[in-house]
Protein backbone atom coordinates (compact mmCIF):
# COMPACT_ATOMS: atom_id res chain seq x y z
CA UNK A 1 0.00 0.00 0.00
CA UNK A 2 2.84 2.37 0.86
CA UNK A 3 4.43 1.78 -2.55
CA UNK A 4 1.10 2.42 -4.29
CA UNK A 5 0.54 5.68 -2.40
CA UNK A 6 4.05 6.83 -3.28
CA UNK A 7 3.39 5.99 -6.93
CA UNK A 8 0.09 7.90 -6.95
CA UNK A 9 1.75 10.94 -5.38
CA UNK A 10 4.50 10.91 -8.00
CA UNK A 11 1.97 10.55 -10.82
CA UNK A 12 -0.10 13.47 -9.53
CA UNK A 13 2.99 15.64 -9.30
CA UNK A 14 3.45 15.25 -13.05
CA UNK A 15 -0.05 16.43 -13.90
CA UNK A 16 -0.84 19.48 -15.99
CA UNK A 17 -4.14 21.32 -15.65
CA UNK A 18 -6.77 20.09 -18.08
CA UNK A 19 -7.27 23.58 -19.45
CA UNK A 20 -3.65 23.80 -20.55
CA UNK A 21 -3.13 20.16 -21.49
CA UNK A 22 -2.64 18.81 -24.99
CA UNK A 23 -5.36 16.73 -26.62
CA UNK A 24 -4.31 13.15 -25.92
CA UNK A 25 -7.03 10.97 -27.42
CA UNK A 26 -10.68 10.57 -28.32
CA UNK A 27 -12.96 7.76 -27.20
CA UNK A 28 -13.18 5.32 -30.10
CA UNK A 29 -15.38 2.71 -28.42
CA UNK A 30 -16.85 2.07 -24.98
CA UNK A 31 -18.51 -0.92 -23.36
CA UNK A 32 -19.90 -0.18 -19.93
CA UNK A 33 -18.89 2.92 -17.97
CA UNK A 34 -15.74 5.03 -17.82
CA UNK A 35 -14.84 8.53 -16.70
CA UNK A 36 -11.97 11.01 -16.52
CA UNK A 37 -10.69 12.93 -13.51
CA UNK A 38 -9.00 16.25 -14.19
CA UNK A 39 -6.20 17.88 -12.19
CA UNK A 40 -8.74 19.71 -10.02
CA UNK A 41 -10.46 16.44 -9.10
CA UNK A 42 -13.58 16.98 -11.22
CA UNK A 43 -15.07 13.81 -12.72
CA UNK A 44 -16.65 13.62 -16.19
CA UNK A 45 -18.35 10.58 -17.72
CA UNK A 46 -16.95 9.43 -21.05
CA UNK A 47 -18.93 8.61 -24.18
CA UNK A 48 -17.89 7.75 -27.73
CA UNK A 49 -16.31 10.88 -29.20
CA UNK A 50 -15.25 12.35 -25.85
CA UNK A 51 -11.81 13.96 -25.64
CA UNK A 52 -9.12 13.00 -23.12
CA UNK A 53 -6.42 15.55 -22.31
CA UNK A 54 -2.89 15.50 -20.99
CA UNK A 55 -2.95 15.58 -17.17
CA UNK A 56 -6.23 13.67 -16.85
CA UNK A 57 -6.79 10.26 -15.29
CA UNK A 58 -8.97 7.71 -17.10
CA UNK A 59 -10.91 5.13 -15.10
CA UNK A 60 -12.93 2.12 -16.28
CA UNK A 61 -15.44 0.39 -14.03
CA UNK A 62 -15.93 -3.33 -13.49
CA UNK A 63 -16.87 -5.21 -16.68
CA UNK A 64 -16.17 -2.08 -18.72
CA UNK A 65 -13.77 -1.57 -21.63
CA UNK A 66 -12.57 1.62 -23.27
CA UNK A 67 -10.76 2.13 -26.58
CA UNK A 68 -8.89 5.38 -27.18
CA UNK A 69 -7.52 6.70 -30.48
CA UNK A 70 -4.50 8.87 -29.66
CA UNK A 71 -3.61 12.07 -31.49
CA UNK A 72 -0.51 10.43 -33.03
CA UNK A 73 -2.52 7.63 -34.70
CA UNK A 74 -1.99 5.19 -31.84
CA UNK A 75 -4.53 3.08 -29.99
CA UNK A 76 -5.12 2.14 -26.35
CA UNK A 77 -7.48 -0.52 -25.01
CA UNK A 78 -8.23 -0.14 -21.30
CA UNK A 79 -9.46 -3.29 -19.59
CA UNK A 80 -12.05 -3.46 -16.77
CA UNK A 81 -11.12 -1.89 -13.41
CA UNK A 82 -8.25 0.10 -14.89
CA UNK A 83 -6.86 3.49 -13.90
CA UNK A 84 -4.54 5.24 -16.36
CA UNK A 85 -2.95 8.66 -15.90
CA UNK A 86 -1.75 10.76 -18.85
CA UNK A 87 1.32 12.30 -17.22
CA UNK A 88 2.70 14.12 -20.25
CA UNK A 89 1.78 14.15 -23.92
CA UNK A 90 2.82 16.17 -26.93
CA UNK A 91 2.54 15.17 -30.58
CA UNK A 92 3.73 18.22 -32.49
CA UNK A 93 6.35 16.33 -34.52
CA UNK A 94 9.13 18.14 -32.70
CA UNK A 95 12.02 17.30 -30.39
CA UNK A 96 9.81 17.65 -27.31
CA UNK A 97 7.23 15.06 -28.44
CA UNK A 98 6.47 12.57 -25.68
CA UNK A 99 3.96 10.10 -24.32
CA UNK A 100 4.39 9.43 -20.60
CA UNK A 101 1.67 7.30 -19.05
CA UNK A 102 1.12 5.81 -15.58
CA UNK A 103 -0.85 2.59 -15.26
CA UNK A 104 -2.00 2.95 -11.66
CA UNK A 105 -3.97 -0.31 -11.67
CA UNK A 106 -5.58 -2.77 -14.04
CA UNK A 107 -4.51 -3.62 -17.58
CA UNK A 108 -3.84 -1.73 -20.79
CA UNK A 109 -3.09 -2.77 -24.37
CA UNK A 110 -1.08 -0.20 -26.30
CA UNK A 111 -0.54 -0.05 -30.06
CA UNK A 112 1.93 2.75 -30.59
CA UNK A 113 1.43 5.49 -33.16
CA UNK A 114 3.92 7.57 -35.12
CA UNK A 115 5.26 9.32 -32.02
CA UNK A 116 6.79 6.14 -30.59
CA UNK A 117 7.58 4.70 -34.02
CA UNK A 118 9.82 7.61 -34.97
CA UNK A 119 11.04 8.52 -31.46
CA UNK A 120 11.14 5.38 -29.36
CA UNK A 121 12.60 7.12 -26.34
CA UNK A 122 9.54 9.40 -26.23
CA UNK A 123 7.24 6.59 -24.99
CA UNK A 124 7.23 5.59 -21.33
CA UNK A 125 4.69 3.57 -19.37
CA UNK A 126 5.11 3.54 -15.60
CA UNK A 127 3.45 1.15 -13.16
CA UNK A 128 3.82 0.85 -9.38
CA UNK A 129 6.31 -1.96 -10.09
CA UNK A 130 8.34 -0.96 -13.15
CA UNK A 131 8.84 1.37 -16.09
CA UNK A 132 8.34 0.02 -19.61
CA UNK A 133 9.88 1.36 -22.79
CA UNK A 134 9.20 0.20 -26.32
CA UNK A 135 10.85 -0.64 -29.61
CA UNK A 136 7.77 0.17 -31.72
CA UNK A 137 5.14 -2.29 -30.69
CA UNK A 138 1.76 -3.72 -29.79
CA UNK A 139 1.90 -4.81 -26.17
CA UNK A 140 -0.29 -5.28 -23.10
CA UNK A 141 0.62 -4.47 -19.51
CA UNK A 142 -1.21 -5.88 -16.51
CA UNK A 143 -0.47 -4.71 -12.97
CA UNK A 144 -1.56 -7.36 -10.44
CA UNK A 145 -1.87 -5.71 -7.03
CA UNK A 146 -2.05 -8.92 -5.01
CA UNK A 147 -1.28 -12.56 -5.75
CA UNK A 148 -4.10 -14.45 -7.46
CA UNK A 149 -4.01 -18.23 -7.47
CA UNK A 150 -0.65 -19.27 -8.91
CA UNK A 151 0.08 -15.75 -10.18
CA UNK A 152 2.45 -13.53 -8.23
CA UNK A 153 1.73 -9.87 -7.61
CA UNK A 154 3.63 -7.62 -9.98
CA UNK A 155 3.64 -6.35 -13.55
CA UNK A 156 3.08 -8.66 -16.53
CA UNK A 157 4.07 -7.35 -19.97
CA UNK A 158 2.87 -9.32 -23.00
CA UNK A 159 4.20 -8.35 -26.44
CA UNK A 160 2.10 -9.06 -29.53
CA UNK A 161 4.36 -7.28 -32.05
CA UNK A 162 7.70 -5.51 -31.85
CA UNK A 163 9.56 -5.52 -28.54
CA UNK A 164 9.57 -3.81 -25.16
CA UNK A 165 12.00 -3.40 -22.30
CA UNK A 166 11.09 -3.61 -18.60
CA UNK A 167 13.25 -1.26 -16.53
CA UNK A 168 13.87 -1.72 -12.81
CA UNK A 169 16.60 -1.45 -10.19
CA UNK A 170 17.73 -4.92 -11.28
CA UNK A 171 18.39 -3.81 -14.85
CA UNK A 172 16.50 -4.42 -18.09
CA UNK A 173 14.42 -7.30 -19.41
CA UNK A 174 13.86 -7.25 -23.17
CA UNK A 175 10.56 -8.84 -24.16
CA UNK A 176 10.08 -9.80 -27.80
CA UNK A 177 6.92 -10.68 -29.72
CA UNK A 178 5.13 -13.75 -28.41
CA UNK A 179 6.69 -13.51 -24.94
CA UNK A 180 5.64 -12.23 -21.53
CA UNK A 181 8.00 -10.48 -19.13
CA UNK A 182 7.31 -10.35 -15.40
CA UNK A 183 8.62 -8.21 -12.56
CA UNK A 184 7.38 -9.01 -9.02
CA UNK A 185 6.08 -6.41 -6.57
CA UNK A 186 8.82 -7.55 -4.19
CA UNK A 187 11.55 -5.15 -5.26
CA UNK A 188 14.22 -7.46 -3.86
CA UNK A 189 13.50 -10.01 -6.58
CA UNK A 190 14.59 -9.72 -10.20
CA UNK A 191 12.23 -10.03 -13.14
CA UNK A 192 12.17 -12.79 -15.73
CA UNK A 193 10.68 -13.99 -18.99
CA UNK A 194 7.82 -16.43 -18.50
CA UNK A 195 7.75 -19.74 -20.31
CA UNK A 196 4.02 -19.58 -21.07
CA UNK A 197 1.33 -16.96 -21.56
CA UNK A 198 -0.46 -16.61 -18.19
CA UNK A 199 -4.19 -17.23 -18.24
CA UNK A 200 -4.53 -13.72 -16.80
CA UNK A 201 -4.39 -12.62 -20.44
CA UNK A 202 -6.70 -15.31 -21.75
CA UNK A 203 -9.46 -16.25 -19.31
CA UNK A 204 -11.42 -13.01 -19.45
CA UNK A 205 -14.68 -12.13 -21.22
CA UNK A 206 -13.67 -9.04 -23.20
CA UNK A 207 -16.58 -7.68 -25.23
CA UNK A 208 -15.02 -5.38 -27.85
CA UNK A 209 -11.60 -6.96 -28.31
CA UNK A 210 -12.42 -8.06 -31.87
CA UNK A 211 -12.34 -4.40 -32.97
CA UNK A 212 -8.61 -4.21 -32.40
CA UNK A 213 -7.65 -6.20 -35.50
CA UNK A 214 -9.67 -3.82 -37.69
CA UNK A 215 -8.26 -0.77 -35.95
CA UNK A 216 -4.70 -2.06 -36.42
CA UNK A 217 -5.24 -2.20 -40.19
CA UNK A 218 -6.51 1.39 -40.22
CA UNK A 219 -3.59 2.49 -38.05
CA UNK A 220 -1.12 0.79 -40.38
CA UNK A 221 -2.57 2.71 -43.33
CA UNK A 222 -2.37 5.97 -41.39
CA UNK A 223 1.23 5.21 -40.43
CA UNK A 224 2.15 4.64 -44.06
CA UNK A 225 0.69 8.02 -44.99
CA UNK A 226 2.77 9.64 -42.24
CA UNK A 227 5.91 7.92 -43.54
CA UNK A 228 5.23 9.11 -47.09
CA UNK A 229 4.58 12.67 -45.89
CA UNK A 230 7.83 12.68 -43.93
CA UNK A 231 9.71 11.28 -46.91
CA UNK A 232 8.32 14.02 -49.17
CA UNK A 233 9.35 16.63 -46.62
CA UNK A 234 12.88 15.22 -46.52
CA UNK A 235 13.02 15.14 -50.32
CA UNK A 236 11.87 18.76 -50.53
CA UNK A 237 14.45 19.80 -47.96
CA UNK A 238 17.14 17.95 -49.90
CA UNK A 239 16.09 19.57 -53.18
CA UNK A 240 16.28 23.01 -51.58
CA UNK A 241 19.76 22.27 -50.26
CA UNK A 242 20.89 21.03 -53.66
CA UNK A 243 19.51 24.13 -55.37
CA UNK A 244 21.35 26.40 -52.97
CA UNK A 245 24.58 24.44 -53.49
CA UNK A 246 24.21 24.49 -57.27
CA UNK A 247 24.11 20.70 -57.44
CA UNK A 248 21.70 18.72 -59.64
CA UNK A 249 18.52 17.67 -57.92
CA UNK A 250 17.86 14.00 -57.15
CA UNK A 251 14.30 12.73 -57.37
CA UNK A 252 14.28 10.44 -54.33
CA UNK A 253 10.59 9.68 -54.77
CA UNK A 254 11.16 8.17 -58.21
CA UNK A 255 14.11 6.18 -56.88
CA UNK A 256 11.92 4.68 -54.13
CA UNK A 257 9.19 3.77 -56.62
CA UNK A 258 11.74 2.15 -58.94
CA UNK A 259 13.28 0.12 -56.13
CA UNK A 260 9.83 -0.95 -54.90
CA UNK A 261 8.84 -2.07 -58.41
CA UNK A 262 11.98 -4.19 -58.72
CA UNK A 263 11.89 -5.79 -55.25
Amino acid sequence: MKALLSFLFAACALANPASGGEVFATVDALHGEAHVIDAAGATTALTVGSTVYEGQTVVTRAQSELHLATADEGFLALRPNTTLKVDAYRAGKGDDDRMHLSLVSGALRSITGWLAKFRRDAYRLRTPTATIGIRGTDHEVLELDTASGSHEAGVYNRVYEGATVILSDHGEIEVEAGRVGFLPRDRRAAGRLLQEIPDLFQDRPLKIEQRIAQRKEALADAMERVREKRARARDAAGDDDNARDGRPRVNHRMIRKFKHRND
